[in-house]
Parts: structure tokens; sequence; C-alpha cells
């Protein structure tokens, strides 16, 4: 079970609500995030950003899966 924040800084944080470690740190948005959801499964974590980019990034290894947006 995971809780992600993001904002302004354009970076996703995501926290194991299991844990009292620190947050696993997601960055790469070039514009502020505006919209964060995680899969059914909560194995993945999609961010979407005011420039329209969307990246799906696994919650436990932290690697980009896909990036999509208009010039992509």
């Amino acid at each position: 079970r995971w809780a992600a924040a993001a904002g302004r800084d354009r970076k996703v944080r995501v926290w194991s609500v299991e844990s009292p470690d620190q947050p696993k740190v997601f960055a790469g948005h070039e514009a502020v995030i505006s919209a964060l959801t995680f899969s059914p499964d909560s194995k993945r974590i999609a961010s979407g950003d005011y420039a329209a980019v969307v990246r799906v990034s696994d919650v436990a290894s932290g690697k980009q899966q896909r990036l999509r947006g208009p010039h992509m």
C-alpha cells in the first residue's frame, strides 16, 4: 500500500504506508505535476503535468515504463 504526493517541484514522492522510510522520489517532469493515480494493482503510478506529459513508473523499482506527450 502506497501514498503519493506531487506538485510545483516537478517530483513525485511515494511512501509505503507500512514503513516510516523516506519516500521514493520520481523526477523527470519539466512542468508542474497536476495529476497522480495508481494502477489498480498499485504496482505502477502515473503522473501528468501541465505540459500534457504523462509518465508511468514502476513503484517498486522507480523505473519509468512509459512516457506520453504531445511531442513524443
